[in-house]
């Protein structure tokens, strides 16, 4: 996941901003998925 969002991010097809998006959708779709927070998917990005 931090490597999708990496290479989104640094292919200017993604802006900043689409992360937290991407974590509403998350938790809006698959409710009883855990771990998909904003600052979780930074870390993940971080980590990759």
């Amino acid at each position: 996941m931090g490597g999708v969002i990496s290479r989104k991010i640094a292919a200017a097809e993604w802006g900043e901003g689409v992360v937290s998006e991407l974590a509403r959708h998350i938790a809006r779709s698959q409710p009883g998925l855990r771990g998909f927070t904003r600052p979780n998917l930074y870390r993940m990005r971080q980590f990759y």
